[in-house]
């Protein structure tokens, strides 16, 4: 697969992800019961394609699909939670989606080869640990401040 070829399937299944995100977004109230049922049929789209990936043409669509629904629906209760959230991170995911795409397409930047791979492997690792950590930390802190306030 070449360079553009690549940077073309992302941006289609990129779309068909916000097309049904839009969707469960404006019927959220119908698939909000759903949510369990998108995320398991989201999880085993993703399992098959993983296993056959000779049928990724048919699944990958059948994968955004199921997981715009998802994010929709979920997008949607986290936003009557916090107003405003969801259209903050989706306009940052976006931004940095497109942006990513535009260095790889047209400067070629991020090139990976087999030697760096286990060094960017233990960089995302140890940002994982990282931010997982924060939570945990945040976390706690939030709990004893809400016990103080209250």
């Amino acid at each position: 697969m070449t360079v553009e070829g690549c940077v073309n399937k992302t941006i289609i299944l990129s779309f068909i992800v916000l097309g049904g995100a839009m969707i469960s977004w404006t019927y959220a109230y119908t698939f909000s019961g759903l949510l369990m049922v998108m995320a398991i049929l989201g999880f085993a789209t993703a399992m098959f394609t993983i296993w056959k990936p000779q049928y990724s043409n048919i699944s990958a669509p059948l994968y955004a699909v199921f997981e715009g629904l998802f994010l929709g629906a979920i997008s949607f209760l986290f936003n009557s939670m916090f107003p405003g959230i969801v259209m903050q991170a989706v306009m940052l995911t976006l931004g940095v989606l497109f942006l990513m795409l535009f260095l790889f397409s047209h400067f070629g930047l991020f090139f990976i080869s087999q030697p760096h791979m286990l060094y960017y492997a233990m960089l995302y690792y140890a940002m994982l640990c990282s931010v997982l950590l924060r939570f945990v930390l945040l976390g706690s802190a939030l709990r004893r401040f809400a016990l103080l306030c209250s």
